[in-house]
């Protein structure tokens, strides 16, 4: 009986102890998750998003779809520009400048392109007459505009409209990349705002100049800035 006795003992002792175990290593395992969020809440910082960065990739994305369509985004954000106590602050030269840049690109896109078919066209014929006298003789087409041509005046004609046309793309390159800089910029100046309130003025005055044997005076100018 007493053997029967120490042996229950026994067992209820360790059956006790694995579960105080169990409980403590579920309580550490239940400590580490908390710690782990306690680090990443403190570790997070807020971000700023800076409204005129993001303005003005908008404007260049559209701008480089379709060159103009930053400048009109721009011109829309000039319109409904307010200030502080909800006055339009926009001039009505900034608004007509940004409407004559978007017309600008479009006018130089036009006369690229006319340029650019005149003087193919041209370039066509030149090497079309060159044609013409190398099959027959170096006789000229009487019928071509180039007939009292000489070969060596069509070659430098040829040479000059080819050399015409590589000048018209990397003018039409030019252009594409003033729309693009234009719109950023633009875009990033009409978040840049200045307080109404700001007021510079500058007046004369005369500055006191202490000398050795006398008193005299040197013109200045006062420069006053009110915040």
């Amino acid at each position: 009986m007493f053997k029967t006795l120490t042996a229950l003992a026994l067992f209820f002792c360790c059956f006790s102890a694995i579960a105080q175990e169990t409980t403590a290593d579920s309580s550490r395992r239940a400590a580490v998750p908390e710690r782990r969020s306690t680090r990443k809440s403190d570790t997070l910082k807020s971000t700023y998003i800076n409204p005129g960065k993001v303005a003005a990739r908008q404007a260049v994305l559209r701008s480089a779809i379709i060159p103009g369509w930053g400048q009109l985004r721009n011109y829309n954000y000039l319109v409904n520009k307010t200030d502080s106590n909800g006055r339009k602050t926009a001039q009505f030269w900034e608004k007509s400048l940004t409407l004559g840049k978007a017309a600008g690109i479009y006018v130089a896109g036009t006369l690229l392109t006319v340029a650019l078919v005149d003087n193919t066209k041209k370039y066509r014929a030149v090497v079309e007459e060159l044609r013409y006298r190398a099959a027959n003789n170096d006789q000229a087409n009487p019928n071509g505009p180039y007939f009292r041509y000489t070969n060596a005046g069509l070659i430098e004609g040829k040479n000059v409209f080819e050399r015409n046309r590589e000048i018209i793309f990397f003018s039409y390159v030019i252009a594409y990349a003033a729309n693009l800089i234009d719109t950023y910029v633009s875009a990033r100046m009409n978040y840049f705002d200045v307080d109404q309130n700001l007021k510079i003025s500058f007046r004369p005055t005369v500055i006191p100049a202490n000398q050795l044997y006398g008193y005299n005076f040197a013109p200045g100018l006062k420069v006053t800035l009110k915040l």
